[in-house]
């Protein structure tokens, strides 16, 4: 559980576009 939560915030921190991206398409722009 915390190793996943680990990896999660280094895919946050490397990749927020990415996250921003997916923010869009829940928002359905």
């Amino acid at each position: 559980m915390t190793y996943k939560l680990e990896f999660t915030l280094v895919v946050i921190l490397k990749y927020p576009s990415l996250f921003i991206y997916e923010g869009w398409k829940k928002d359905g722009l």
